[in-house]
């Protein structure tokens, strides 16, 4: 009876390591080292329980098996997220080290630190990376930089806060001065600097990318399905080389919807399928494996904004399409074309209407590069007409080869450069955008070439209270 219950306790515990570890390496995105894992996992279950197995006659190798399910089970678990399982792990796991015994143990360890000394070590170590700060602002401001992310309260550098959960997260939205929107991977995530993950919504044979928003309690982020060329929607791009594409695992690029309290998926929209009537931009579809590249979605929230489009309302969709250099503008419920402009820039971002009736856009590519090939362009919504434009002259410099962002707050334009890890104000004393507009650095963080090349100052944002 004792050997019965023994095995017992082997078996369950085994297997509940086995599914922790399975957990423990995905959340940790240590890719490497998990076919290492895997050996050394077999090996243990071989050592540890052989003599025991054999006297219990029963199969070791059948006993290596079920537990190696219950590692890839773990492993699985984390993407997929079942029964909420991520946010219990690791609720339960901050929760135990905030508990005296916790503490205690955290602190007997001469290798493991106390949140708030790792807290202040990585907010030391982000300071020590800042060459200037100086902002008026009287709201927050959040930046990803160093593989992490950080709050800015109050004009302080020293009243910061920094996320202590997964640094390889990528915020693009935030919903007050603790809570943001977040993704990695295919994983969407709503985190708080206070709480770490309030949910993860694993997805799946999907990619989630760049900046979204948030408009009637859903959340709206640029996505990408997988999919092999030729097939239905391809082939009906006659005008366009894209039709005779011959790809397995290309992309589609999409719009996914979120339910913004509980991260339930909601809906994809696929792009392809929208443009393929819009025959004008057809010969700029040319790559096969990523034809689109949209980068940033804007929701109209203002009735006011939604006047200066054709039959335009509050809801509808702003998308901005690297690939074929094209803004556009959809419908909010059945998702048909109302509006769109191409050919005014290059590799564009951030389209952002103004109250005048123009919009802005971040023009990666259009400028010369003696000075930067960057530039902010400002174009008449109705007319589609180029109204004027920024681009740096004497000794100022602007150029962003990927990513970049407009943020407008209080009729003010602020810059995120992210190529050069600085967050700028663009003032402007003139009726429209022009080379008379002036740089007014608020944060600048030394560049360091190396450390760029994976990880720039990619996300910027002002906190509107």
């Amino acid at each position: 009876m004792l050997n019965k219950f023994l095995f017992f306790l082997f078996f369950t515990s085994s297997s509940l390591i086995s599914f922790i570890l399975g957990w423990f390496l995905e959340y940790k995105d240590i890719k490497i080292m998990i076919f290492i894992s895997l050996l050394l996992l077999i090996f243990l279950i071989f050592i540890t329980g052989y003599k025991f197995a054999k006297k219990q006659k029963l199969n070791v190798i059948a006993l290596s098996i079920i537990l190696i399910i219950f590692y890839f089970l773990g492993f699985d678990s984390f993407k997929q997220n079942h029964l909420n399982i991520n946010e219990w792990i690791i609720q339960s796991a901050n929760n135990t080290r905030n508990t005296k015994v916790g503490e205690l143990y955290f602190k007997s360890k001469e290798t493991l630190k106390s949140y708030n000394e790792i807290e202040n070590e990585k907010k030391e170590k982000i300071k020590s990376k800042i060459s200037f700060y100086q902002s008026n602002l009287n709201n927050s401001l959040i930046v990803r930089f160093l593989n992490n992310v950080f709050l800015i309260k109050n004009n302080n550098l020293d009243d910061m806060k920094v996320y202590l959960g997964d640094s390889k997260i990528f915020p693009f939205y935030a919903l007050d001065d603790d809570i943001f929107l977040a993704h990695k991977g295919g994983d969407l995530i709503k985190a708080s600097f206070s709480k770490d993950i309030i949910w993860m919504s694993p997805t799946k044979n999907l990619y989630i990318h760049h900046w979204g928003d948030v408009y009637d309690e859903k959340i709206y982020v640029p996505g990408k399905i997988f999919v092999n060329l030729p097939n239905n929607i391809s082939s009906s791009y006659t005008q366009s080389n894209y039709s005779k594409c011959k790809l397995k695992n290309a992309t589609h690029n999409t719009i996914e919807i979120f339910d913004l309290n509980t991260g339930n998926h909601l809906r994809t929209i696929n792009l392809m399928e929208i443009i393929k009537n819009l025959k004008d931009i057809h010969p700029y579809i040319k790559d096969c494996s990523n034809p689109l590249h949209n980068n940033d979605i804007r929701i109209i929230k203002k009735t006011k904004h939604a006047n200066y489009f054709p039959n335009g309302k509050v809801g509808d969709i702003i998308l901005s399409m690297a690939k074929i250099h094209t803004v556009m503008l959809i419908d909010g419920e059945n998702f048909n074309i109302k509006w769109f402009t191409f050919g005014l820039f290059t590799h564009q971002h951030s389209p952002r209407v103004t109250d005048k009736g123009t919009m802005l856009i971040f023009d990666n590519g259009s400028s010369l590069p003696s000075n930067g090939m960057s530039r902010i362009v400002e174009i008449d919504i109705k007319k589609k007409k180029l109204l004027g434009f920024y681009e740096a002259t004497g000794k100022d410099y602007f150029d962003v080869k990927r990513g970049g962002r407009i943020q407008l707050y209080d009729k003010r334009i602020f810059i995120l450069e992210s190529d050069h890890m600085r967050y700028f104000e663009l003032v402007c004393n003139t009726e429209v955008i022009s080379n008379q507009c002036k740089q007014k650095n608020i944060l600048q963080i030394e560049e360091d070439p190396n450390y760029f090349l994976s990880n720039p100052m990619s996300f910027s944002e002002i906190v509107v209270n």
